[in-house]
């Protein structure tokens, strides 16, 4: 950060500001003065010129004394011309005088008037600059302390979340592995995409790279990362790169998993289902752990999208497929995806109108939480199987039922489709919403409003 250009800026504001306030007025007190001494010199001419009579050598001529006989002027009168002259001439010359004192004394004042208005600008500036460097300092201080805590806070987050992903990856775990890496994505959520690839221990090397050098375990990081920032696009590039990788089965594997499942991010459905359907048939007979661990993750994706184009019968058969597939991994690696296949089996079978059958299969998976299945968001997963419960009877206008469910359903989590607002306009509810026991429990639901932290 570039601080000191900041305060070098408001030192400049500052200097500019004093000088847009006060130039002005030094302008104005030397203009002033100036005019006043003109005016002064200029008025000071008429009045000598007024009260001036002929020369002084000339005024002697005429009036000096001559003999009586000459110019026939009695003595009396000429006394009395001699003193007005001397008169006139001692007025002129206080006059003069005054006239001088006077333009002395303004240009005296106005120049004092310059020198104090200068002092007291100076010291404006001088006190304006110090505390705009007062106010530097403090904006550097607080700065550096920001700085210091935020580089903390994300040290921290970061070794955290590594020391969890390398305790997960050591035990073979991939599931959790990449459920590990999504929060070491979100821990980074301050970072620019380039520091938070630069900043990732596990994927320090990465940088300086060719793609087709790129280990197994570098791609799904790379890969993991883009799809937790919603690179889609990105992932798609590289995911072609993969798909022709041709020294590493596991790499082409993963490649067809990460285009499909950037192809259904961005609506492309049927292209997605293409790509799932042909890495089902390319990757079949493999006997790899990892490109079976792939396969497997991409059955589930493959229902997935199959629902959301509404074919329901080919998501069952995807999801019978899936699941004999994960009989061929360890648990540690199939639970998660086990879990999800049997979550969106159950919804298949649900809008397919066999709601008997859905029930058995989220009943199937509520077995396994109670003999001790724990993975990241078990609460949230288990209260989403408990509502899909009680949407199947509310469809089959059980009401004692489907409330019996969305009650085990909110005493373990108020999920946020499942609210009140959200229970009167869904249409798994359309066949008892206007009963009187709905309406009642879902007055008593607590709003979004009242949500803590809302």
């Amino acid at each position: 950060m570039t601080v000191s250009l900041g305060g070098e800026s408001m030192e400049r504001d500052t200097i500019r500001s004093w000088c847009a306030f006060y130039a002005p007025v030094l302008w104005v007190a030397a203009i002033c003065s100036i005019s006043v001494c003109l005016v002064v010199l200029v008025h000071s001419q008429p009045l000598i010129a007024q009260e001036n009579p002929p020369p002084k050598s000339q005024a002697t001529e005429a009036t000096s004394p001559v003999p009586n006989g000459a110019a026939g002027i009695p003595d009396d009168i000429m006394l009395e011309l001699l003193r007005s002259t001397l008169r006139q001439e001692q007025t002129q010359t206080v006059s003069e005088i005054a006239l001088t004192n006077l333009a002395i004394a303004v240009a005296l004042f106005g120049a004092l008037m310059t020198v104090i208005v200068i002092f007291f600008a100076l010291r404006t500036k001088e006190a304006a600059v110090a505390e705009a460097s007062s106010e530097l300092m403090r904006m550097r201080r607080d700065l550096q302390q920001l700085k210091s805590a935020l580089r903390e806070d994300i040290s921290k987050e970061l070794s955290e979340a590594v020391e969890r992903i390398s305790e997960v990856s050591q035990s073979g775990r991939r599931d959790d592995f990449l459920d590990r890496m999504m929060e070491l994505v979100a821990a980074q959520h301050k970072l620019s995409p380039d520091e938070k690839f630069k900043l990732s221990m596990l994927s320090a090397d990465i940088g300086g790279k060719d793609a087709r050098d790129l280990s197994y375990s570098d791609f799904l990081t790379l890969q993991t990362t883009r799809l937790a920032e919603k690179r889609h696009e990105s992932v798609r590039e590289l995911a072609r790169v993969m798909m022709s990788h041709d020294r590493d089965e596991r790499i082409r594997a993963a490649g067809y998993f990460y285009q499909g499942t950037a192809l259904h991010h961005l609506g492309h459905h049927d292209e997605a289902c293409e790509v799932f359907e042909q890495a089902c048939k390319l990757f079949a007979g493999s006997e790899d752990q990892d490109v079976r661990f792939q396969l497997a993750k991409v059955h589930n994706n493959l229902v997935l999208t199959y629902n959301k184009l509404k074919e329901y019968d080919k998501s069952l058969r995807v999801t019978h497929d899936g699941l004999g597939l994960l009989n061929l991994l360890p648990d540690a690696d199939a639970r998660g995806i086990r879990v999800k296949l049997m979550i969106n089996k159950g919804d298949a079978l649900s809008h397919l109108g066999k709601q008997e059958e859905a029930r058995k299969a989220y009943h199937a998976l509520l077995d396994l939480f109670d003999k001790g299945l724990n993975f990241p968001g078990a609460p949230e997963t288990r209260a989403r199987i408990e509502f899909n419960i009680a949407c199947t009877y509310g469809l089959e206008d059980k009401v004692s039922s489907a409330l019996k469910h969305l009650r085990y359903s909110h005493s373990i989590a108020l999920l946020p489709d499942t609210g009140p607002d959200a229970l009167m306009k869904d249409p798994d509810f359309k066949l008892i919403r206007a009963k009187s026991s709905f309406k009642k429990y879902v007055a008593r639901l607590p709003s979004a409003d009242d949500e803590p932290g809302s």
